[in-house]
């Protein structure tokens, strides 16, 4: 089964794509077979001549075994407070209602 096949049909990855429809989509292959959906932004914020820059991310991470078959997902947040948080259940609901970017 082929990875696509797999992930188009989970609601978590429809949920994902409709609020971020311009997001990165990755598969890494380092450690296990897993599909990232990522949005990101960087913003700089100058006081005094110098600036401060806020990394943020929001990922939706899908694992699969060797034949296709889905394993693990979690979705993983860092916002603009450089406050971490991992969501493993739940995550339609989290990512209906997440703030992750203000």
């Amino acid at each position: 089964m082929l990875i696509d096949e797999t992930n188009e049909e989970l609601q978590e990855i429809k949920v994902f794509l409709a609020k971020y429809p311009d997001a990165d989509i990755r598969i890494d292959i380092s450690s296990r077979l897993a599909v990232d959906y990522s949005q990101e932004y960087c913003e700089v914020t100058l006081n005094n001549g110098s600036g401060t820059a806020y990394h943020t991310y929001l990922c939706l991470r899908v694992s699969m075994s060797p034949e296709g078959e889905l394993g693990d997902m979690f979705t993983d947040c860092r916002d603009i407070h450089d406050c971490w948080m991992m969501v493993e259940n739940c995550i339609v609901s989290y990512l209906q209602t997440e703030t992750c970017f203000r």
